[in-house]
């Protein structure tokens, strides 16, 4: 075994219960640092005096938190008026999965989360602006805010 690998070794002797001091490579016995003696001890970093500052708070969430699309009629999308929507639908006694239930059993192709969607505010497609309408049976202007 060649000098700096027997350094690392710590051999035991069985009958003892003694532990060998490892040896340098030039046959001195290595010295380790007691945890009680300061003086040995690694030196450590200096502690900063303050932690740097947390950011400034943004600003705060806006009071209605519906998604708004910048501009949803450039992408053949319109925001419906979601209050007016969900009136319609509870004057008909209809919870939205009995509403979607009823646009698949006309061949409409309305989804669940797309009458969710509309009636939280977001932009829906116009053609399902146009399906609410003809379903309600209300002028299409009557839900889509000006």
């Amino acid at each position: 075994m060649n000098e700096i690998a027997s350094t690392a070794v710590i051999a035991l002797n069985d009958e003892a219960d003694t532990v060998e001091s490892p040896t340098l490579p030039s046959g001195t016995p290595a010295s380790e640092p007691s945890p009680s003696d300061p003086s040995s001890a690694a030196p450590l970093a200096p502690v900063p005096a303050s932690l740097p500052a947390a950011p400034p708070p943004s600003d705060p969430p806006p009071s209605n938190p519906v998604y708004r699309d910048p501009d949803p009629l450039n992408k053949g999308r319109v925001v419906l008026d979601a209050l007016m929507l969900r009136r319609l639908r509870k004057s008909l006694m209809l919870s939205q999965q009995d509403l979607a239930n009823d646009f698949w059993h006309r061949n409409v192709r309305v989804s669940l989360p797309t009458i969710k969607r509309a009636e939280l505010g977001r932009a829906v497609r116009f053609r399902v602006a146009r399906e609410f309408a003809r379903y309600f049976g209300v002028p299409l202007g009557q839900i889509v805010p000006t």
